[in-house]
């Protein structure tokens, strides 16, 4: 299982960057790759200090337990901190054995935008999820 694990996550995440002019045109009819609660908390943290979002000790106290607050990204988008990117490409993608079971997986990713010389290191949690997976969690590393 884990090997399929790993071959969604690659191919989800290279689509997810794969055609961005493409992706906001047809957004209402995009399938999540990411669970309800990752959304959410990710949204949140996105949202720090902006008009309408909440305080960084707000957002603690809601996510800790449930996730790493440290590692959210604050104030970055999904999967990589660059707005802008080039190609995206997963160069490295390993599972996690220590940190694993039979229905979650954490694997250490290596997303890659070789043209605009950027790498992004991740920790990412996908579970079993029907016939396919999803992100629960991704541990943002500078």
């Amino acid at each position: 299982m884990s090997e399929d694990a790993k071959l969604w996550l690659i191919k989800s995440i290279e689509n997810e960057f794969a055609d961005p002019l493409f992706e906001d045109e047809n957004q209402d009819k995009k399938v999540s790759i990411y669970t309800k609660s990752y959304e959410e908390y990710k949204t949140d943290a996105i949202s720090i200090d902006y008009d309408g979002g909440m305080t960084e000790e707000a957002f603690k106290k809601k996510w800790d337990g449930k996730y790493d607050t440290k590692y959210a990204g604050i104030g970055t988008g999904f999967l990589i901190s660059g707005q802008d990117w080039v190609k995206i490409s997963i160069t490295n993608c390993t599972l996690k054995s220590d940190l694993s079971t039979d229905s979650t997986m954490v694997f250490d990713v290596m997303i890659e935008d070789k043209e605009a010389k950027a790498k992004y290191k991740r920790d990412i949690k996908v579970i079993k999820s029907g016939d396919s997976f999803l992100i629960d969690d991704i541990l943002e590393y500078l």
